[in-house]
């Protein structure tokens, strides 16, 4: 139980779970085929990774994949992350994810993961794949929680989290500026 709350707290201090990525498909050279993708991932992924929306209950060598597109890197409280991941300081966009897929090793120094693609079409096809599969999966999740508990209810939820979130921002903003 110990080890599961100092996940949580390396996670939560690493930020928060979702950010926005920011970068464009046109920073990728070449559009990717999302069935070639989900083989790719199917071929070089899956033996480290699962396509769940985060850890918890899964004993895997890598973190859960299914909603990476815009999360911060280090944020599953489910998996343990090297060093490096838990001090990264962004969100997985289709640009990060294409980047890193091509040597890891090279974007985050101690990262567990071995796996490197260097065909750059290969790595557009698995960076849409995955854009693909997370906005669906979220997208699920959101409909079967409005069946669950309400739409109302949940869109409550959603607008106190991003309320929280712009708070949170704004009190690391005025920290920051009081400490230059």
């Amino acid at each position: 139980m110990k080890i599961l709350i100092d996940r949580e707290i390396k996670s939560r201090k690493a930020s928060n779970s979702y950010q926005k990525a920011s970068e464009s498909q046109k920073d990728i050279p070449i559009d990717g085929d999302l069935v070639s993708g989900s083989r790719l991932f199917m071929q070089n992924c899956m033996s480290c990774h699962n396509l769940e929306m985060n850890n918890k209950g899964y004993k895997t060598t890598g973190p859960a994949l299914g909603l990476i597109y815009g999360k911060k890197a280090g944020s599953d409280p489910y998996f343990d992350y090297s060093e490096g991941l838990l001090k990264a300081n962004f969100a997985w966009s289709e640009k990060r994810l294409f980047d890193f897929m091509k040597e890891p090793k090279n974007m985050i120094k101690d990262v567990r993961c071995e796996v490197a693609i260097e065909n750059k079409a290969e790595r557009a096809d698995l960076t849409k794949f995955l854009k693909k599969f997370t906005k669906e999966l979220h997208k699920n999740l959101r409909v079967k929680a409005n069946q669950l508990y309400g739409k109302d209810y949940v869109d409550s939820q959603i607008n106190t989290r991003k309320s929280l979130h712009e708070l949170e921002l704004k009190r690391n903003k005025e920290k920051f500026n009081n400490e230059n």
